[in-house]
């Protein structure tokens, strides 16, 4: 304002100007902050692009009217506000400047979000580890013991002394991992047909169990990620009486995402996915801290069967 009033050497005016500019200001930080970022930004870059174009213009071209046909119309003189290549300049300039501390504004508040959302993370996490090691008192006796029935199971039914073995795996697998942020896509995968394996147990009928998958080597994914939507699917649908219980698992690796798809069907009793669950919830918070708003996650039910897709970058 303080320019303005250099520039025309009239109070009111520089104030009447001043207020135009902050109104066109405010226009543009929260139309970015509150619309086009959160709504179009990850959906479509394109459409997000165009739009913030035309605001931009929209918003100065609005300006420019403003200042030029209604503001100075309550003046008297000659003002710099009058359509001029300087003026239009000028609105240009301030405009992108409120532009990009919108942009500013709008990326320290998400990191400062994203920080805390990590600290509440590492926070869990630490109580997590905590709880585990205390579950982790003499795990070689643990494993010892289970080999040892293993062995004498085994001459009395094989079929149970696998289910021991499938266990011991599971076990092991969450011991293991304790301490890794990331592990190979092939063993998260034999976890999922351990727990699926030990499932069948409850079921008087077998589960139709597909699982296709392209695995590369070397190809790394955080512990467990994949893991609560088979939960979520062995939890809720499957009828333990039922002759057509099915799951068919999905996995694909492109040179850029890695997609976990599982399908499963409707039976009778209303499927709801406990998308509030404990399990899910989780899930949701530890892919954002994993990959911010870098993922998708989404389910749908086609006729009888029910889909859970999870589509994470290829790191």
């Amino acid at each position: 304002m303080l320019y303005t009033y250099l520039r025309i050497g009239d109070a009111v005016y520089a104030v009447a100007i001043a207020t135009v500019a902050f109104l066109c200001f405010a226009t543009i930080v929260y139309t970015y902050t509150l619309f086009l970022y959160p709504k179009l930004y990850n959906a479509n870059k394109v459409s997000f692009s165009i739009t913030l174009l035309l605001t931009f213009a929209l918003v100065s071209f609005s300006r420019i009217l403003v200042e030029t046909h209604f503001v100075a119309r309550l003046f008297s003189g000659n003002s710099f506000f009058n359509s001029s290549t300087a003026h239009i300049s000028y609105v240009l300039v301030t405009n992108f400047i409120s532009l990009v501390l919108a942009v500013l504004l709008k990326h320290v508040s998400m990191s400062f979000i994203i920080m805390k959302k990590q600290k509440e993370m590492e926070r869990k996490q630490l109580i997590t580890e905590m709880k585990l090691l205390k579950a982790q008192l003499q795990p070689h006796f643990l494993f010892n013991s289970l080999n040892n029935i293993y062995y004498e199971t085994y001459r009395e039914s094989p079929k149970a002394a696998l289910l021991i073995e499938k266990l011991s795996q599971i076990m092991r697998f969450f011991l293991e991992i304790n301490m890794k942020e990331k592990i190979p896509i092939e063993t998260e995968i034999l976890f999922i047909k351990n727990i699926i394996d030990l499932e069948q147990v409850r079921c008087y009928n077998p589960i139709a169990i597909e699982i296709n998958s392209n695995e590369e080597a070397g190809i790394f994914v955080p512990p467990m990620l994949m893991v609560p939507l088979v939960e979520n699917a062995l939890k809720h649908g499957i009828d333990k009486t039922s002759p057509d219980n099915y799951i068919f698992i999905e996995i694909q690796i492109t040179a850029q995402h890695i997609s976990f798809l599982i399908r499963n069907r409707l039976h009778p009793d209303p499927y709801k996915v406990n998308q509030s669950g404990t399990g899910l919830k989780n899930l949701e918070e530890r892919l954002t801290l994993f990959y911010a708003d870098n993922y998708k996650l989404y389910s749908s039910q086609k006729g009888s069967e029910f889909i859970a897709t999870l589509m994470i970058p290829k790191t």
